[in-house]
């Protein structure tokens, strides 16, 4: 019983520690794409600078809701691990 019950905490503690990594690089990714679209925007007209603008607010938005998304998974199933 004891081992059961620690190999379940194990696996919940991998899959936790997979999606923590898996925001982590998209944070990252978002990072260096918002930082390079504005360094494009300064280089070209004022017009390029507000679509970069929203392109980089939308990544954001949907890598924020992919994200979330995993974390509900997650918990949805250690949720059905427990019981």
């Amino acid at each position: 019983m004891a081992l059961e019950v620690l190999v379940v905490r194990l696996f919940e503690i991998a899959i936790l520690l997979g999606v923590f990594t898996i925001a982590i690089f998209a944070g990252l990714f978002l990072v260096l794409l918002k930082g390079s679209l504005l360094a494009l925007s300064f280089l070209m007209s004022p017009s390029f600078t507000v679509l970069s603008f929203l392109v980089s607010t939308a990544l954001t938005v949907v890598s924020w809701s992919i994200i979330q998304l995993l974390k509900g998974f997650v918990g949805f199933g250690i949720g059905m691990i427990k019981s």
